[in-house]
């Protein structure tokens, strides 16, 4: 409690004696070359300091001109003392220009130590002082008399962020690069099942007009990896008129070599298709006007691969999506 009295009662006597210590400002230090300030004089060359009896010991005020506290800025204090008197502490206050207000106060060095030191000053333990601040020097020790001083007040700058973490930015899009890869591969085969089905027909018609066909169907993609997939075929067709026939189809997945774990297709639904066909003559020769559509959808698995290792490595993910394909001719 006695040291907190002697901080208010030193800061007020600064505030009455104005300014005690002259200052000069480099490119990148803001204070520098303090005067010593003996305490048992109670004065420094050409400098003159407070002095103050309070509670039975020496209190000694130090005021410098003012410097600016910069946001986000971390400063390096250094100074000297011949001994490390106890209760004694460095504050910086705030100023009437300050954008904090006046009296403002934060302890940057709560305990001086004997010889020089050099303590870095956190942004955020002096946030509260942004704009014009002062230096205070408060001694709450007594006995044999002893030198400070405050050697240079330096802005260290913004502090430098930390490197980033996690996946690199490249990795990353390499392995967003190998899924569309992978899907390529995938959308190629689908396609190619949908642009087969449209030569799906049944052209041998019974006594009731209607046609029957079984059978099966392998589809590949030779630059995929060994991408396909096997299906088994129905199509039926009635034949409306003498020279009319409609139909439909279905074409039904039974297993599938996704060519690796990136892109998974399913089994669950097949392709199914629509057909009209006119023909001119009854034997099939002549002209022939057909238009076939079809649809299909398929449950779709992604895995992204891992692209590279350590902390920088691509994150592993999964998901899934549904593959529609439609198509008319």
């Amino acid at each position: 409690m006695q040291l907190l009295n002697i901080k208010k009662i030193a800061f007020a006597s600064i505030l009455a004696s104005g300014s005690l210590f002259s200052l000069n400002i480099y490119a990148q230090s803001l204070v520098s070359g303090f005067q010593s300030v003996d305490n048992g004089t109670g004065s420094a060359s050409s400098t003159t300091v407070t002095s103050t009896t309070l509670f039975g010991t020496q209190a000694i005020s130090a005021y410098s001109n003012s410097f600016s506290i910069a946001a986000g800025h971390n400063y390096s204090l250094t100074y000297n003392s011949s001994v490390a008197p106890s209760f004694s502490n460095i504050i910086f206050t705030t100023q009437s220009n300050s954008s904090a207000p006046p009296g403002s106060s934060v302890t940057v060095v709560p305990s001086l130590l004997a010889g020089s030191h050099t303590v870095t000053i956190n942004s955020g333990a002096i946030s509260a002082l942004l704009g014009s601040s002062s230096y205070v020097l408060v001694n709450g020790s007594s006995g044999a008399a002893w030198t400070f001083i405050l050697t240079s007040l330096t802005d260290a700058g913004a502090p430098i962020p930390p490197p980033p973490t996690g996946p690199s930015v490249v990795n990353t899009q390499a392995s967003v690069a190998n899924t569309a890869q992978a899907l390529q591969g995938t959308y190629t085969l689908q396609n190619a099942v949908l642009a087969n089905s449209f030569s799906y027909d049944c052209t041998v018609f019974g006594e009731n007009d209607i046609c029957v066909s079984a059978g099966g169907r392998n589809t590949a993609v030779s630059a995929a990896n060994g991408l396909n997939n096997t299906s088994a075929l129905l199509i039926a067709a009635y034949r409306a008129m003498a020279n009319v026939r409609v139909g439909a189809y279905a074409d039904q997945n039974l297993s599938v070599n996704n060519g690796g774990s990136t892109v998974n297709l399913g089994n669950n639904t097949p392709l199914l298709g629509l057909f009209a066909a006119w023909n001119e003559n009854l034997d099939g020769t002549g002209t022939e006007v057909k238009a076939t559509i079809a649809y299909g959808q398929k449950n779709t698995t992604m895995n992204r691969s891992v692209v590279g290792s350590g902390a920088t490595a691509s994150e592993a993910g999964s998901g899934s999506s549904t593959l529609n394909s439609q198509g008319a001719q």
